[in-house]
Formats: C-alpha cells, structure tokens, sequence
C-alpha cells in the first residue's frame, strides 16, 4: 500500500509539474524578443527549443504568437498563419482565449487583403470604386474565388466607405476607407506589420491582490490620470485583456500583440 501511495504521489507530481507555467522561460523569450526585434530567426529558435522543451505549457500559445510575428516579419508568412489558425479552435483558458483574440485580429487583416483585391478588380472593370461592399459579390466579372469573407473574424461586417474627394465632381470614388470595427486604425496588414511591438498596450500593472478563490485580481494604471482598472485572468480592459496572472510575471495581450511584465 505505501508503494502505491508513494507511486501516486509520484504521478501525480509529475503531472503537477508538466502542467506548471514556465513563466521564466516566457519571460527569457519576452526580453530577448524585445531588445533584438529584427533578430528574427534567434528569436523564431528560441519559441522553437521552448515548445519543444514544454510542450503542455499552458503558456505555450503566447510563445507561438510571437514566433509567428517574427516568421511575418521574415517574410515566413506560409508559415505564420497556420500557427495562428490552430488558436482559433484551441481550449478555453484564459491564455487560449488571448492567443485566439490575436488570431481573429491577424486573420481578420488577411482577410480584408482578400478584400483590397476584389476592390481593385471591380475598379479595373468599373474605373470606380463601388458605392458599397456588396457590388463585388454580384458584380458579373468578379469570380467567387476574388470574393472575400463578408464579415471579419469578430463576425461583425466590414466598415466600407468612399473618402475621395467631394470638391471635384467624378472624384468621390476613386478611394475608399475599409476597416474592421474591431481593429480600427490597425486594420490593414502592413500599418499593423510596420507597428513596434506592444506600442498600443498603455497599461502596466500596479498591484497583485490577494486570490479571490481560484482566481487573481490585478491592478493597473491606464493614461487617464488617476484612473486604475482591476481585472481578473479572463478579463476585458478597454483596449486590453489580462490572460495571465503568475507567481513572475503578468501577461496581456490586445488584438496584435502580447505583453509581458514581471510581477510588481
């Protein structure tokens, strides 16, 4: 009986440690990531040996994400979007959640390229852009194969308009705004490419409370002066959601990119 007792406990702890967050690992990664920004294949080698190292690591998704925006900026996009695409299906835990938020956003940026072709075929046809999105679906020289999704990944319909100029009578069409409701201004793929790492993220955290049951609360600044926001892993700021709160680090995340930081 001892033995069993002891060969339980054994597993069991095995199973405890194979679950178990390597947070400085992540952390390692992070700060390499961030000073060598261009070192695209050191940084790609490093997600690598950690995935492989830790397999089941429940923060593996956030090293996959930055492993692919490094392969987007190689030029490894073939690459890239697969690993993005497995986190659209992937468990719900809050750093799943996270990783398929990012997901939506840079799938949702290849898609509308999808979309700038189609315009660009309607206006070669048409030398106009069309008044809505919908005249690429049924205009009759634009195959179903040119069409694009008709909603982003969020599921929430394009935002189309014509911004060309008014004063100049014929003009109103030859450009267009396309956008996705959720991503805004970083909507098209290369601004958002071309983004430094985590600019958007304004937050920091301030404060870890005491464990409110199973989950932890943080704090955290934002740029409103005097205005803090208290989340939980799973959570939702504005422009921001917690995925992870450890015994090292914190970790969120926006529709581009991750961001971490050592515990305060």
């Amino acid at each position: 009986m001892r033995r069993i007792l002891s060969t339980c406990l054994f597993v069991g702890l095995c199973v405890a440690s194979a679950d178990a967050a390597n947070e400085a690992g992540l952390l390692k990664i992070w700060n390499q990531h961030i000073a060598t920004p261009q070192d695209h294949d050191a940084v790609i080698n490093s997600c690598t040996s950690f995935m492989t190292d830790y397999p089941s690591d429940p923060l593996k998704p956030i090293a996959q994400d930055i492993e692919a925006w490094h392969k987007m900026q190689a030029g490894r996009d073939k690459e890239a979007w697969p690993i993005l695409e497995s986190h659209l299906n992937a468990p719900g835990d809050p750093v799943s959640d996270g990783a398929r938020l990012i997901a939506k956003g840079w799938l949702s940026r290849l898609d509308r390229e999808k979309a700038v072709a189609a315009l660009l075929k309607y206006y070669r046809n048409e030398v106009q852009f069309p008044e809505n999105l919908e005249a690429v679906f049924t205009h009759p020289k634009i195959p179903a194969t040119l069409h694009p999704p008709r909603v982003d990944r969020f599921g929430k319909p394009w935002v189309y308009q014509l911004n060309g100029t008014q004063k100049i009578p014929g003009f109103l069409n030859q450009k267009y705004a396309l956008s996705s409701s959720e991503l805004g201004d970083f909507s098209d793929l290369k601004k958002a490419l071309a983004a430094p790492y985590a600019a958007q993220i304004v937050v920091k955290p301030l404060q870890v409370l005491p464990p409110l049951g199973d989950v932890t609360p943080v704090k955290f600044s934002t740029p409103e002066k005097n205005v803090t926001v208290l989340l939980t892993p799973g959570k939702s700021g504005k422009d921001f959601y917690l995925a992870y709160a450890g015994a090292q680090i914190i970790v969120v995340c926006d529709h581009m990119h991750w961001k971490v930081f050592p515990k305060p």
